[in-house]
């Protein structure tokens, strides 16, 4: 219960005007809550069936409880163990409406190798609302924060197409279980796990605009050395020039010396670089000089560079 009450919780919205968004309900052997974007279900087998608050019942699970007892009477809830007992106000578990989808679901193996990298890189205060997630079309799924692309395979057909809201997408990185189906509508997607939980979720209608054009080459290696201590720097940007590192952290100047190829010039962003490295420490300038590119065997990354 301590499990099913902490991922759950993850898809409450205490700020919505209905009190069950922020409630979970227990019914027919599973918990589940939906405060508005997405709905996480989690098998739970209880006899009784209720929503009630998981905040108010955390105390009681404040570690694993073996052989409760489930009793409602007057609309309250009670939570019997041992020497222990809790009761909680609670509503009926019709009161709280969930989010499904009905399509067929197809076998899926999600590759999400790369997946923290998508979710970091959005900004979800982007005016551009089809930035505001991760989408998924063409086996791929791709994210952006206007100045760095990031496009991953998923391992999805070609053909399934979705874009994912962040929250979603973080939301779906708690889940310890691995992804067997998804099913996929108009307006949502469900994600179903081996243990039997789910996350379903409403999409971002819109797509990410086509990103083809901006990994077309030719490409030169970098040859970065040394990628881990350069990532430990902080400042505003470097600039390789004649194979060395130049950066400036507030009055401080800094060089590398021999850690890129020689006969390359270019500036760029240090959080952009960054992301790039995480990714891989494959970097490639464009032939413009324009972009970089980080290369991975299943995952690209583009930022734009500083002339």
């Amino acid at each position: 219960m301590k499990h099913a009450l902490q991922l759950c919780s993850l898809a409450l919205n205490p700020s919505a005007p209905s009190p069950t968004a922020s409630m979970v309900k227990i019914e027919n052997g599973h918990m589940t809550a939906f405060g508005g974007l997405f709905c996480i279900s989690v098998p739970q087998p209880v006899e009784v069936g209720a929503c009630f608050s998981p905040s108010l019942a955390a105390t009681f699970f404040r570690k694993e409880r073996k052989a409760v007892a489930y009793t409602i009477d007057k609309g309250k809830l009670t939570m019997k163990e041992g020497k222990e007992k809790l009761s909680i106000p609670c509503l009926p578990p019709e009161d709280l409406v969930t989010l499904d989808v009905l399509e067929d679901p197809f076998q899926a193996e999600l590759d999400l190798t790369h997946f923290r990298s998508l979710v970091d890189v959005i900004n979800p205060a982007n005016s551009r609302v089809w930035a505001q997630g991760i989408s998924f079309r063409y086996g791929m799924m791709e994210a952006t924060n206007d100045s760095v692309i990031i496009s991953a395979v998923s391992g999805l057909p070609d053909e399934v197409e979705f874009n994912l809201p962040v929250d979603s997408a973080k939301a779906l990185m708690k889940f310890k279980s691995t992804i067997t189906a998804i099913s996929v509508s108009e307006r949502a997607v469900k994600f179903s796990f081996k243990d039997g939980s789910s996350l379903t979720s409403l999409v971002i209608l819109e797509q990410l605009i086509d990103t083809s054009k901006f990994y077309e080459g030719p490409w030169t290696p970098l040859n970065l050395k040394d990628t881990e201590d350069l990532l430990k720097i902080e400042c505003d940007s470097v600039g390789f020039q004649n194979g060395n590192a130049a950066y400036v952290q507030e009055k401080a100047k800094g060089v590398i010396e021999g850690i890129s190829a020689p006969g390359i010039t270019v500036v760029v962003g240090k959080e952009s670089l960054d992301r790039l490295l995480r990714i891989s420490s494959d970097i490639r300038i464009s032939e413009d000089g324009h972009r970089l590119m980080a290369v991975a065997d299943t995952c690209r990354g583009i930022c734009s560079t500083r002339r």
